[in-house]
């Protein structure tokens, strides 16, 4: 496992959580953010899987 890109995920999912919050957005918005965040990872994951012969 990569932990330098763990790493990295923690520090963007921490930095998009209080970026919509101090935005004005309200507490909510961090979940909305870490879903999207999510989202994003398993879009990235399923296409650097490799393709099935």
């Amino acid at each position: 496992m990569n932990l330098a890109a763990l790493n990295v995920a923690n520090a963007i999912g921490a930095w998009a959580g209080s970026t919509t919050i101090a935005a004005g957005y309200g507490l909510l918005s961090a979940v909305w953010a870490g879903f999207g965040l999510k989202l994003l990872g398993l879009l990235v994951f399923a296409l650097t899987l490799p393709k099935a012969r």
